[in-house]
């Protein structure tokens, strides 16, 4: 083992490594989900709780890094999914969705212009997701 960091109160739900490497995004029951830089093996930023939209009202299950690094999706148990942008210190929700059932999984398109959802309604939802590399247009 080459690290272990008490992430969260209750169960950690989910995690992802950055595309670069150098952080882990947590998810929790604690209705949290987290950065930690795995160099320092330190705390980097609490998402949830910062934003100046709602944060996650139940279980955080899932978060997911665009490709570039730059977003991070986060869904739970309420069913709302949030975009947060990396990018600022605070953290910035750019986009929310209010979706049935939970959300079990999210994953980005290899061009970030779109965000697919896993849910226990038994749909897969798709979103286009306007936090687009400088120069993309969607279609």
């Amino acid at each position: 083992m080459v690290g272990q960091w008490k992430t969260h109160d209750g169960h950690v739900c989910g995690v992802a490594f950055s595309p670069d490497g150098r952080q882990i995004a947590s998810a929790g029951w604690d209705h949290q989900a987290k950065l930690w830089d795995i160099d320092l093996t330190t705390f980097t930023a609490m998402l949830a709780g910062r934003s100046p939209v709602r944060d996650h009202d139940d279980i955080v299950r899932e978060v997911a890094y665009s490709p570039d690094g730059r977003y991070l999706a986060s869904g739970g148990e309420s069913g709302e999914v949030f975009v947060w942008d990396l990018t600022v210190a605070t953290g910035d929700v750019l986009e929310q969705w209010q979706l049935p059932g939970w959300v079990w999984q999210a994953r980005w398109n290899p061009d970030q212009s779109r965000v697919a959802t896993a849910n226990g309604d038994g749909t897969i939802y798709i979103f286009r997701s306007p936090p687009l590399p400088f120069g993309h247009l969607a279609q």
